[in-house]
């Protein structure tokens, strides 16, 4: 996790690359950002692990998302609570 800025009034940024498994082989980067912005994460980069030959996945994928950090509503971070979103999704993420 790497803070971006915090500037007068408005909050921290920051950005995480996580490590995601278990992706389906007809995903791709685009599902994995689509799946991500629903859990209200910014996407910077989904960076799908693809076969060539075959243009499948190869069920990894690296993942950059930028966000405001510090504990929600929930009591946890952005960051872990998007690692239990996915997890929900049949999918394994590590930073």
């Amino acid at each position: 996790r790497r803070v971006l800025f915090r500037s007068e009034g408005r909050p921290a940024v920051a950005v995480a690359e996580l490590h995601i498994a278990g992706l389906k082989p007809d995903m791709d980067g685009r599902a994995v950002t689509l799946l991500v912005q629903q859990a209200g994460f910014h996407v910077i980069k989904a960076d799908a692990n693809m076969d060539p030959v075959n243009n499948r996945c190869k069920g990894t994928c690296k993942l950059q998302v930028r966000y405001n950090p510090g504990p929600g509503n929930s009591g946890l971070e952005p960051i872990d609570r998007l690692v239990q979103y996915l997890g929900r999704h049949g999918l394994q993420a590590a930073m």
